[in-house]
């Protein structure tokens, strides 16, 4: 029986069958026997910003994994947050929790190989 027609469910990989099951190999940022969880790439990363204490809370809890702690920006134009992940990877999520209704926020994607950062893409949302 071939598990993988059967029964297996690779969500984010490719289902190899083996001798009575099946094995994921999953895509780059998921992990897990059905490569259902989604890898926080941002976990542990270096977070600055033009806010470094934001309410009195630091950057570095945008990266601590901990969905109980908080950074909160003062909002003025020019307002920003860096995450620098450490090496060029797919960035297929970003989660901006609780900005105030109506804000506009645009998330810039840099890669800087170069001696400049290269603009990839800006994604808006409007939140309300």
């Amino acid at each position: 029986v071939d598990e993988c027609t059967v029964s297996a469910n690779c969500v984010h990989g490719t289902c190899s069958n083996t001798d009575g099951g099946y094995t994921c190999t999953c895509e780059n940022g998921y992990t897990g026997t059905q490569c259902d969880t989604d890898v926080n790439r941002a976990d542990g990363s270096t977070a600055t910003s033009s806010n470094p204490e934001g309410d009195g809370d630091p950057p570095s809890n945008l990266v601590d994994g901990d969905n109980s702690t908080t950074f909160t920006l003062t909002y003025s134009n020019d307002t920003w947050v860096m995450i620098d992940l450490g090496e060029e990877i797919a960035v297929n999520h970003v989660e901006i929790c609780s900005p105030p209704p109506g804000t506009d926020i645009d998330v810039e994607i840099y890669i800087e190989n170069s001696d400049t950062p290269t603009y990839e893409e800006t994604l808006c949302a409007e939140f309300s």
